[in-house]
């Protein structure tokens, strides 16, 4: 379990890209989008967990050494604490049933070990943004950006 969200994790510090790169097209390489799949779910399985036992330094922890210079436990509660919708845990379940309701708006490679998601779960009513950017570091996907957010209509 451990091992998987550590994978999750570290895929969402990929997905923050700098202004030059957000107009880059949707990867149709299907294992890089299964590979995005995973990582988003493990991430926001940790995310869930974080906010459920108030520890944000478990989540601090899977993120790269740039990532941990950058955000803080304490930023990271602030910024995730601002979500309204529901919890995270079950977002692996609606996204097998209604794989439909994830969409891309950016994946691609950033340079040989990282990967950049820009994607949008969207639930009747409900819409889950998520801006990550993963690297890999000693074969482990790390978290090297974080950005969640949500809208609900």
């Amino acid at each position: 379990m451990i091992r998987r969200l550590a994978t999750g994790l570290i895929l969402a510090a990929v997905l923050a890209v700098p202004a030059s790169a957000q107009n880059a097209k949707v990867s149709t390489d299907p294992q890089l989008r299964r590979t995005a799949e995973a990582l988003l779910v493990w991430t926001m399985i940790g995310i869930d967990q974080a906010r459920a036992t108030r520890n944000y330094s478990v989540l601090l922890g899977l993120g790269t050494a740039g990532f941990r210079k950058r955000m803080s436990a304490r930023r990271l509660a602030a910024d995730l604490g601002k979500i309204k919708g529901r919890g995270f845990a079950e977002f692996h379940d609606h996204l097998k049933r209604f794989p439909q309701r994830l969409s891309f708006g950016r994946l691609q490679k950033a340079g040989a070990n990282g990967l950049i998601v820009d994607a949008c779960y969207c639930p009747e009513g409900y819409h889950l943004y998520f801006r990550m950017r993963y690297r890999k570091v000693r074969n482990a996907w790390r978290i090297d950006a974080l950005k969640v957010w949500d809208v609900v209509d």
